[in-house]
Protein backbone atom coordinates (compact mmCIF):
# COMPACT_ATOMS: atom_id res chain seq x y z
CA UNK A 1 0.00 0.00 0.00
CA UNK A 2 1.14 3.56 -0.63
CA UNK A 3 -0.20 6.78 0.85
CA UNK A 4 -1.58 9.36 -1.53
CA UNK A 5 -0.87 13.08 -1.09
CA UNK A 6 -2.43 14.06 2.24
CA UNK A 7 -6.11 14.79 2.01
CA UNK A 8 -6.55 13.41 5.48
CA UNK A 9 -4.18 14.54 8.26
CA UNK A 10 -3.18 11.53 10.35
CA UNK A 11 -2.50 13.91 13.24
CA UNK A 12 -6.04 15.26 13.11
CA UNK A 13 -8.25 12.22 12.71
CA UNK A 14 -11.55 14.03 12.85
CA UNK A 15 -14.12 15.60 10.60
CA UNK A 16 -13.25 19.19 11.39
CA UNK A 17 -11.47 19.60 8.02
CA UNK A 18 -14.24 17.74 6.19
CA UNK A 19 -17.55 18.81 7.67
CA UNK A 20 -18.71 21.16 10.37
CA UNK A 21 -18.03 20.36 14.00
CA UNK A 22 -21.75 20.47 14.75
CA UNK A 23 -22.39 17.62 12.30
CA UNK A 24 -19.42 15.64 13.61
CA UNK A 25 -20.48 15.77 17.23
CA UNK A 26 -23.76 14.04 16.37
CA UNK A 27 -22.15 11.34 14.21
CA UNK A 28 -23.55 7.88 14.93
CA UNK A 29 -21.95 5.39 12.56
CA UNK A 30 -22.49 1.65 12.25
CA UNK A 31 -19.33 -0.04 10.90
CA UNK A 32 -19.73 -3.60 9.58
CA UNK A 33 -16.84 -5.93 8.72
CA UNK A 34 -18.18 -9.06 7.01
CA UNK A 35 -15.59 -11.84 6.95
CA UNK A 36 -15.69 -15.51 6.07
CA UNK A 37 -15.87 -16.55 9.73
CA UNK A 38 -16.96 -13.50 11.71
CA UNK A 39 -19.34 -10.60 11.28
CA UNK A 40 -17.77 -7.79 13.30
CA UNK A 41 -19.90 -4.73 14.02
CA UNK A 42 -19.08 -1.48 15.76
CA UNK A 43 -21.17 1.52 16.77
CA UNK A 44 -19.34 4.85 16.84
CA UNK A 45 -20.33 8.08 18.52
CA UNK A 46 -17.98 10.56 16.91
CA UNK A 47 -14.52 8.97 17.00
CA UNK A 48 -15.37 6.73 19.96
CA UNK A 49 -16.24 3.06 19.53
CA UNK A 50 -19.00 2.74 22.12
CA UNK A 51 -20.25 -0.76 21.30
CA UNK A 52 -18.79 -3.68 19.40
CA UNK A 53 -19.93 -7.20 18.63
CA UNK A 54 -18.42 -10.32 17.00
CA UNK A 55 -20.97 -12.70 15.47
CA UNK A 56 -20.67 -15.83 13.37
CA UNK A 57 -21.00 -15.41 9.62
CA UNK A 58 -23.94 -17.55 8.48
CA UNK A 59 -24.05 -18.22 4.75
CA UNK A 60 -27.66 -19.38 4.84
CA UNK A 61 -29.00 -16.35 6.69
CA UNK A 62 -31.42 -14.21 4.70
CA UNK A 63 -31.70 -10.39 4.60
CA UNK A 64 -34.64 -10.39 7.02
CA UNK A 65 -32.63 -12.39 9.54
CA UNK A 66 -29.65 -10.06 9.27
CA UNK A 67 -31.97 -7.07 9.53
CA UNK A 68 -33.58 -8.33 12.71
CA UNK A 69 -30.15 -9.11 14.12
CA UNK A 70 -28.91 -5.58 13.43
CA UNK A 71 -32.04 -4.11 14.98
CA UNK A 72 -31.50 -6.26 18.05
CA UNK A 73 -27.93 -4.99 18.44
CA UNK A 74 -29.09 -1.38 18.20
CA UNK A 75 -31.74 -2.08 20.82
CA UNK A 76 -29.06 -3.62 23.04
CA UNK A 77 -27.14 -0.34 22.67
CA UNK A 78 -30.31 1.62 23.52
CA UNK A 79 -30.40 3.12 20.02
CA UNK A 80 -32.82 3.11 17.09
CA UNK A 81 -32.26 3.33 13.32
CA UNK A 82 -33.24 6.99 13.51
CA UNK A 83 -30.13 7.63 15.62
CA UNK A 84 -27.80 6.48 12.84
CA UNK A 85 -25.96 8.98 10.67
CA UNK A 86 -24.58 6.34 8.34
CA UNK A 87 -23.36 2.79 7.76
CA UNK A 88 -20.04 1.64 6.29
CA UNK A 89 -19.62 -1.95 5.12
CA UNK A 90 -16.52 -3.95 4.21
CA UNK A 91 -17.09 -7.46 2.93
CA UNK A 92 -14.95 -10.33 1.63
CA UNK A 93 -18.03 -12.53 1.13
CA UNK A 94 -19.68 -11.23 -2.09
CA UNK A 95 -22.78 -13.47 -1.87
CA UNK A 96 -23.61 -11.99 1.53
CA UNK A 97 -22.76 -8.38 0.70
CA UNK A 98 -26.06 -7.79 -1.06
CA UNK A 99 -28.01 -9.41 1.80
CA UNK A 100 -26.39 -7.21 4.43
CA UNK A 101 -26.88 -4.12 2.26
CA UNK A 102 -30.55 -5.02 1.77
CA UNK A 103 -30.95 -5.53 5.53
CA UNK A 104 -29.46 -2.08 6.13
CA UNK A 105 -31.82 -0.45 3.66
CA UNK A 106 -35.00 -2.21 4.78
CA UNK A 107 -34.47 -2.40 8.54
CA UNK A 108 -32.11 0.47 9.37
CA UNK A 109 -33.36 2.81 6.63
CA UNK A 110 -29.83 3.72 5.56
CA UNK A 111 -27.93 3.06 2.33
CA UNK A 112 -24.57 1.60 3.37
CA UNK A 113 -21.30 2.88 1.97
CA UNK A 114 -19.70 -0.31 0.62
CA UNK A 115 -15.90 -0.24 0.45
CA UNK A 116 -14.92 -1.08 -3.12
CA UNK A 117 -12.79 0.26 -5.95
CA UNK A 118 -14.89 3.40 -6.34
CA UNK A 119 -14.61 4.56 -2.72
CA UNK A 120 -12.12 7.20 -1.63
CA UNK A 121 -9.53 5.78 0.78
CA UNK A 122 -6.49 8.05 0.55
CA UNK A 123 -4.15 5.15 -0.24
CA UNK A 124 -2.86 3.61 -3.46
CA UNK A 125 -2.93 -0.17 -3.70
CA UNK A 126 0.25 -1.30 -5.47
CA UNK A 127 -1.03 -4.67 -6.62
CA UNK A 128 -1.35 -5.85 -10.21
CA UNK A 129 -5.05 -6.33 -9.50
CA UNK A 130 -6.15 -3.90 -6.75
CA UNK A 131 -9.61 -5.51 -6.71
CA UNK A 132 -8.01 -8.70 -5.38
CA UNK A 133 -7.18 -6.97 -2.10
CA UNK A 134 -9.88 -7.56 0.52
CA UNK A 135 -11.88 -4.58 1.72
CA UNK A 136 -10.90 -5.41 5.30
CA UNK A 137 -7.20 -5.10 4.43
CA UNK A 138 -7.88 -1.75 2.77
CA UNK A 139 -9.67 -0.55 5.91
CA UNK A 140 -6.75 -1.73 8.06
CA UNK A 141 -4.28 0.21 5.90
CA UNK A 142 -6.39 3.35 6.06
CA UNK A 143 -6.62 3.16 9.85
CA UNK A 144 -2.89 2.56 10.28
CA UNK A 145 -1.97 5.46 8.01
CA UNK A 146 -4.34 7.84 9.76
CA UNK A 147 -3.82 6.75 13.37
CA UNK A 148 -0.21 5.53 13.56
CA UNK A 149 1.62 6.56 10.42
CA UNK A 150 4.18 4.54 8.54
CA UNK A 151 6.11 2.51 7.88
CA UNK A 152 4.00 -0.16 9.54
CA UNK A 153 3.26 -3.86 9.44
CA UNK A 154 -0.22 -5.14 10.34
CA UNK A 155 -0.60 -8.67 11.67
CA UNK A 156 -4.21 -9.88 11.75
CA UNK A 157 -4.73 -12.54 14.40
CA UNK A 158 -8.14 -13.86 13.43
CA UNK A 159 -10.09 -16.37 15.43
CA UNK A 160 -8.51 -19.24 13.48
CA UNK A 161 -4.95 -18.28 14.49
CA UNK A 162 -3.04 -20.91 16.47
CA UNK A 163 -0.09 -20.34 18.74
CA UNK A 164 2.34 -22.21 16.50
CA UNK A 165 2.02 -19.18 14.20
CA UNK A 166 3.85 -16.92 16.69
CA UNK A 167 7.33 -17.99 15.59
CA UNK A 168 6.38 -17.51 11.97
CA UNK A 169 5.05 -14.03 12.73
CA UNK A 170 8.29 -13.09 14.46
CA UNK A 171 10.24 -14.26 11.40
CA UNK A 172 8.01 -12.30 9.02
CA UNK A 173 8.26 -9.16 11.15
CA UNK A 174 12.04 -9.45 11.14
CA UNK A 175 12.10 -9.63 7.35
CA UNK A 176 9.68 -6.71 6.99
CA UNK A 177 11.79 -4.64 9.37
CA UNK A 178 14.90 -5.36 7.33
CA UNK A 179 13.02 -4.05 4.29
CA UNK A 180 11.21 -1.06 5.81
CA UNK A 181 13.63 0.01 8.54
CA UNK A 182 13.95 -0.22 12.30
CA UNK A 183 11.32 2.48 12.81
CA UNK A 184 8.60 0.20 11.39
CA UNK A 185 5.66 -0.21 13.76
CA UNK A 186 4.06 -3.63 14.24
CA UNK A 187 0.31 -3.45 14.83
CA UNK A 188 -1.68 -6.48 15.92
CA UNK A 189 -5.38 -6.69 15.20
CA UNK A 190 -8.11 -9.33 15.12
CA UNK A 191 -9.97 -11.36 17.68
CA UNK A 192 -6.86 -12.95 19.18
CA UNK A 193 -4.58 -9.89 19.01
CA UNK A 194 -4.38 -9.32 22.76
CA UNK A 195 -3.89 -13.01 23.55
CA UNK A 196 -1.17 -13.67 20.97
CA UNK A 197 0.64 -10.39 21.73
CA UNK A 198 1.36 -11.74 25.21
CA UNK A 199 3.47 -14.50 23.64
CA UNK A 200 5.86 -12.26 21.71
CA UNK A 201 7.70 -8.96 22.10
CA UNK A 202 7.53 -7.87 18.46
CA UNK A 203 4.11 -6.20 18.78
CA UNK A 204 4.16 -2.41 19.24
CA UNK A 205 0.44 -1.65 19.17
CA UNK A 206 -2.59 -3.82 19.94
CA UNK A 207 -5.61 -2.59 17.98
CA UNK A 208 -8.29 -5.32 17.98
CA UNK A 209 -10.84 -3.09 16.26
CA UNK A 210 -8.51 -1.64 13.61
CA UNK A 211 -10.76 -2.58 10.68
CA UNK A 212 -13.74 -0.84 12.25
CA UNK A 213 -11.63 2.28 12.82
CA UNK A 214 -10.66 2.18 9.16
CA UNK A 215 -14.29 1.95 8.11
CA UNK A 216 -15.12 4.99 10.24
CA UNK A 217 -12.33 6.98 8.62
CA UNK A 218 -13.31 5.87 5.10
CA UNK A 219 -16.91 6.88 5.75
CA UNK A 220 -15.79 10.33 6.93
CA UNK A 221 -13.55 10.83 3.89
CA UNK A 222 -16.37 10.05 1.48
CA UNK A 223 -18.74 12.59 3.01
CA UNK A 224 -16.88 15.38 1.17
CA UNK A 225 -18.28 14.28 -2.19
Amino acid sequence: FESLPPRYDRNQVSLRNLVSVSVYTCLMLLAIDLGNTNLTIGLYEGETLVHHWRLATEDARMPDEYGLQLLGLLTHADKTPADLTGICLASVVPPLTTRIAQACREYLKREPLIVDAGVRTGIRIRYDDPKAVGADRVADAVAVHALYGGPACVVDFGTATTFNAVTMVEGMVSRFRAELGKEMKVIATGGLAETVAKETNVIDVIAPWLTLDGLRIIWEMNQTR
